[in-house]
């Protein structure tokens, strides 16, 4: 990211999300390093949750990855 922008971070697990803003549980690591970025680079973001569309997200995520 070259300039500021707004960022959706999309989970399908709500706990984890709330567990991560408080600087518990699995992701907490990812989270911070992630939202600390994104805050060095002035953008905004944001947290959605789609419950139970793990198998959706993971789909979209498959079909739109980059190759390195």
């Amino acid at each position: 990211m070259k300039k500021p922008c707004n960022v959706e971070l999309i989970s399908s697990c709500e706990l984890g999300v709330k567990k991560a803003q408080k600087g518990k549980g699995v992701n907490v690591d990812l989270h911070q390093e992630l939202c600390g970025i994104l805050i060095k680079k002035e953008c905004e973001y944001s947290f959605s949750v789609m419950h139970g569309e793990g198998d959706i997200l993971n789909a979209f995520i498959r079909k739109h990855r980059t190759k390195r």
